[in-house]
């Protein structure tokens, strides 16, 4: 038998470790840092809620998530800031600093360990009793 698919927060949360074993914060390479946390957490949306997100635009993503009974409102302004930031830093040339770089890494890791919870709720089997 094949091994079961690894969970997308499981793959988040590795991509997130690597990132940070980059040293880009250290650097103050904001640009680079943006896109790949950015694409972290497209490619986290993807797996957990069945997104096109690494295609999408900003605006696609927050609209669709807007609507999911699985995000609440903390959660959907928390993505709505984080991917607004990051087209900022990706397309505006903004420089943020290493404060709110790492708080942009901070929130992105917490998105994914608040909305992992549900996603392993719903791929346990019930057991027989």
């Amino acid at each position: 038998p094949s091994a079961p698919p690894i969970p997308p927060y499981v793959i988040a949360f590795r991509a997130l470790e690597a990132l940070k074993n980059k040293g880009l914060l250290e650097k103050d390479e904001c640009k680079p840092f943006y896109i790949e946390l950015s694409m972290i957490l497209r490619s986290y949306l993807e797996g957990r809620f069945n997104l096109n997100a690494p295609d999408e635009t900003t605006e696609e993503i927050v609209e669709e998530m807007s609507t999911s009974p699985e995000l609440d409102g903390a959660q959907r302004n928390i993505l709505q800031e984080f991917m607004r930031q990051a087209d900022i830093v990706k397309f505006a040339k903004g420089h943020p600093d290493r404060a709110t770089m790492e708080s942009a890494f901070e929130t992105t890791k917490e998105f994914v360990e608040q909305t992992k919870q549900s996603e392993d709720l719903a791929t346990k089997e019930p057991s027989a009793a």
